[in-house]
C-alpha cells in the first residue's frame, strides 16, 4: 500500500466582501510576528508567512478569501520525494489543530464556506508499479507497459457527518503517477558548471480539494467550524486509505 508523504496543506474559509480582516490576525494566533509581510494594492491581497510546526504557514487574505497554508522548508529532497513535511494524515493535524483555535479565538470571520486541501505523495518504483498501484484506489488505469500520462479527476460528494443540515461536501480528487528529477551541478577548474540528470524517481501523485458545496445557503453555525474541519479533513484521509470506489 502507498505511504503517503503531505507535499503541503490548506485550510481556506471563504467570507463577506466587507469582511474586515485584523492586522493583527497572525500574532494573535500564531503568537509572534510573521518573518514575511506584503501587500499586493492591484489585487488587494495581504501575504504573511513564518515558521510553523515542522514546515512554514502562508497566510493569504484576499476579498471574500483566507487561505492558511502549510508548507515544506527548506529544498531538500527525501525519499526520491521533492521536499515535504512529513508521513499523511499525522503530519497535516497541526494545521488541523491551528484550524480549531481559530475558530474558538476572538476573532474568526462570518463564513459561509469552508475547504481543505493536501498535496499527497507516494513513492514508487517505476511507472508501471504506480499504475499497479493506482488501480488499487480507482477504475480505469492503464495496464499496459507503454501508458504515458495517465491522469484521473473525480468529485463524488456526500452528505456532510458535521451535523449541519443540508449541507454536502465536494470530495475532489486528482490521481496520476510523476516522476522528479534531481540534478547533480559539478564545477570545473575554471568554475564553470555542468549539470546531468538523475534516473527520475516515480511517485503516486494525489491532489485532495475538499469543500462545502456551493449550494449551502447562509452562514456556517460558529459552533459548527470545528466539527466541519475536522468532517473535511476525515474525508481527506478515506480518499487516501480508499480511493475514490466509496
Amino acid at each position: 500500500m502507498p505511504e503517503w508523504r503531505l507535499l503541503n496543506a490548506r485550510l481556506t474559509v471563504f467570507v463577506a466582501p466587507d469582511t474586515v480582516v485584523p492586522p493583527t490576525i497572525w500574532r494573535d494566533l500564531v503568537g509572534e510576528e510573521p518573518e514575511d509581510s506584503s501587500v499586493q494594492r492591484s489585487t488587494a491581497t495581504r501575504i504573511e508567512s513564518g515558521p510553523f510546526a515542522d514546515g512554514t504557514l502562508k497566510l493569504q487574505i484576499q476579498p471574500m478569501r483566507i487561505d492558511w497554508a502549510y508548507e515544506p522548508v527548506g529544498l531538500e529532497a527525501r525519499e526520491g520525494l521533492p521536499p515535504f513535511i512529513g508521513p499523511f494524515p499525522a503530519a497535516a493535524d497541526p494545521l488541523i489543530q491551528f484550524g480549531h483555535r481559530w475558530a474558538a479565538s476572538a476573532w474568526f470571520p462570518s463564513v459561509s464556506r469552508v475547504a481543505v486541501g493536501f498535496t499527497l505523495l507516494s513513492p514508487t518504483r517505476d511507472r508501471e508499479t504506480g499504475y499497479q498501484e493506482l488501480s488499487q484506489f480507482i477504475d480505469g488505469v492503464p495496464n499496459t507497459p507503454d501508458a504515458r500520462d495517465f491522469y484521473y479527476q473525480v468529485n463524488r460528494p456526500r452528505a456532510s457527518r458535521a451535523g449541519i443540515e443540508g449541507l454536502q461536501v465536494n470530495r475532489l480528487a486528482k490521481w496520476s503517477v510523476g516522476a522528479f528529477l534531481v540534478f547533480a551541478v559539478a564545477f570545473d577548474g575554471a568554475s564553470n558548471p555542468s549539470s546531468a540528470n538523475s534516473t527520475p524517481r516515480y511517485h503516486l501523485h494525489l491532489d485532495l480539494d475538499i469543500n462545502m458545496s456551493a449550494d449551502y445557503q447562509g452562514v456556517i453555525p460558529r459552533g459548527s467550524i470545528e466539527g466541519l474541519i475536522d468532517d473535511l479533513f476525515a474525508a481527506g484521509q478515506e480518499i487516501s486509505e480508499h480511493g475514490n470506489r466509496l
